[in-house]
């Protein structure tokens, strides 16, 4: 007897469509008929799982959330916070070459999300004060009286580097940024 194939996914090949087409072309110029084109599933399929294009943006930030959740979830294992940015560091570097592509996939998302759509922005901003917030949580948890200002720093020094990268299509400007990085939380 031969067993049932697995069933598949829709809802996740729909958000795992759109992720993709939203950091490729960003959200202004995605629509739900290009999102199930990308997914291989007919248009009706996207309004049976997600009612409007703002709901299937809501569940890939919830998604974002979740995978940083789980990283931090690994970070937070080792034991010293100053390796644990360091960890942060690595991951910011790994994907230097997507991101001179494509940009920051949490900060380009929050970042155009900011202006057309208030809510949505705001949603969107939150999953990268997530980032902000664990940043600053280590310093803190380095004795650091100025964790906020350091946390702030680091967030917008890496920031900044994946918008250069991006824009001139430069990955090594990340590398660059991540050593000066590396360089500094080694002099605190």
């Amino acid at each position: 007897m031969t067993p049932a194939p697995a069933a598949r996914d829709k809802r996740g090949d729909l958000t795992n469509a759109a992720q993709a087409l939203f950091y490729e072309q960003g959200f202004g110029a995605t629509t739900l008929a290009n999102v199930a084109e990308r997914a291989g599933v007919p248009l009706g399929n996207v309004y049976y799982y997600f009612k409007t294009k703002d709901s299937l943006v809501e569940a890939i930030l919830m998604e974002r959330r979740a995978a940083f959740d789980a990283m931090v979830a690994q970070w937070d294992a080792i034991q010293k916070p100053k390796a644990r940015l360091e960890a942060f560091l690595d991951m910011n570097h790994s994907g230097r070459e997507i991101v001179a592509e494509h940009g920051c996939p949490v900060g380009g998302l929050s970042m155009e999300l900011g202006k057309e759509h208030s809510i949505l922005g705001d949603k969107a901003a939150a999953v990268l004060a997530r980032y902000l917030e664990w940043t600053t949580a280590q310093f803190r948890a380095m004795g650091r009286d100025d964790a906020d200002d350091l946390g702030l720093r680091l967030m917008s020094s890496l920031q900044g580097a994946m918008l250069m990268a991006n824009s001139f299509r430069q990955p090594e400007l990340i590398t660059r940024e991540v050593n000066r990085a590396r360089a500094w939380l080694n002099d605190l």
